[in-house]
């Protein structure tokens, strides 16, 4: 995935105390965070499972799925 794929989903840009950044999403007390390996390749965490998530189209539809299990 692109940085310009998060900021299109609506992550928020992250700074870390070094200067370095990531982009995370925050669903109630559950957050999708994003890390990028040296080569510049960018994956997605959901919170602090193992879970990798790795196309822009499985993050869509897991936000699509999480926002609609939290609604009343």
């Amino acid at each position: 995935m692109k940085e310009e794929d998060f900021i299109e989903i609506g992550f928020e840009k992250e700074f870390c105390e070094d200067g370095a950044y990531y982009y995370s999403y925050e669903f109630s007390k559950q957050f999708l965070v994003t890390s990028c390996s040296d080569e510049g390749d960018w994956k997605v965490y959901f919170s602090d499972h193992d879970i990798q998530i790795l196309t822009k189209e499985d993050v869509v539809n897991l936000i699509d799925i999480l926002t609609k299990q939290m609604k009343p």
